[in-house]
């Protein structure tokens, strides 16, 4: 009979003598055991992990229209269409941001523009439905420079053919 343990080392130590056909149990067991023990922090504890993690300011709509320049350079766009991993690419578009006055690291200019590329097509089939009114979005025009004709998003810069 196994008596009631307090912390996860000591659920490792008394379930290491049960041997290999339990060792499953055992280790789950152990992990819930870390889970209740990390649940247990002290509304103080968690106040200072909050603290600690800081979110980045939002962005601005000076900041969004420059990003979107950056990004709507003809260089960029193409660098974009013709690799695979972009990384690089967008530590170059946080660089021009920087040139512009912005502190936005690599990833945070990623993300940015993945809501605005997302919230760019969501508007565009919105507009797409027969009988629903017409929707726009906050930067839907400067976003349609880049994102709107297949001539700028073709590879070639020559009309894409239709399927049909």
């Amino acid at each position: 009979m196994l008596k009631p343990l307090t912390t996860p080392r000591e659920n490792l130590n008394s379930f290491s003598c049960l041997g290999s056909l339990n060792r499953s149990f055992c280790l789950d067991t152990v992990a819930s055991s870390a889970a209740v023990a990390t649940m247990q922090s002290s509304p103080a504890e968690m106040a200072v992990q909050s603290q600690t993690r800081k979110r980045a300011p939002a962005w601005t709509d000076r900041e969004v229209l420059d990003l979107i320049a950056v990004w709507g350079d003809e260089s960029v766009l193409a660098e974009l269409r013709s690799k695979r991993r972009n990384a690089k690419i967008y530590e170059k578009i946080s660089k021009a941001m920087a040139e512009r006055g912005y502190s936005r690291d690599a990833t945070q200019c990623r993300v940015k523009i993945k809501e605005l590329r997302q919230g760019y097509q969501k508007t565009k089939e919105a507009n797409g439905r027969s009988g629903s009114q017409p929707h726009t979005s906050r930067f839907y025009e400067a976003l349609h420079s880049i994102l709107g004709c297949p001539e700028a998003s073709s590879p070639s810069g020559s009309p894409r053919p239709s399927g049909g």
